[in-house]
């Protein structure tokens, strides 16, 4: 299961947010990403993605 744009995007600004306003260290963020996809490539990246989606449909029942 991919992840879909908007949630992409959505961590890319987080991950933005943290190295330019947080502190966070440029070199951090880039290990972040290789962890990242590495996991994305492990049986968790299943259940991410049930995560992911259970929070979507939460999220539109609630705005519904």
């Amino acid at each position: 299961m991919i992840l879909s744009i908007p949630v992409l995007l959505a961590l890319g600004g987080a991950l933005l947010f943290l190295v330019r306003n947080a502190g966070m260290k440029l070199m951090h963020a880039i290990m972040g990403v290789v962890l990242g996809a590495q996991i994305s490539t492990t049986v968790f990246a299943r259940e991410v993605g049930f995560a992911v989606d259970a929070v979507g449909r939460l999220v539109h029942a609630v705005l519904s």
